[in-house]
């Protein structure tokens, strides 16, 4: 696929999304889905159990949900 056209940056500044038809295969959409999937049936979750809001933004006592991003 080349570089965004104009219409396609407006398009996302005004819907903020884009729809991109045939960016990536079935096939390979498939395999993302399925992988995902495998991910999620895999996960062990651990003992420890954190309520998240948005009014404790500094809260770093969660190890888990910390080391996730990896």
């Amino acid at each position: 696929m080349s570089a965004l056209s104009a219409d396609h940056v407006q398009a996302y500044q005004r819907d903020g999304f884009l729809v991109l038809p045939d960016f990536v295969s079935v096939e390979r959409c498939n395999e993302l889905r399925e992988a995902a999937l495998a991910i999620v049936d895999h996960w062990q979750p651990s003992g420890e159990r954190t309520v998240f809001t948005t009014d404790e933004a500094a809260r770093v006592s969660n190890g888990e949900f910390l080391a996730s991003g990896r």
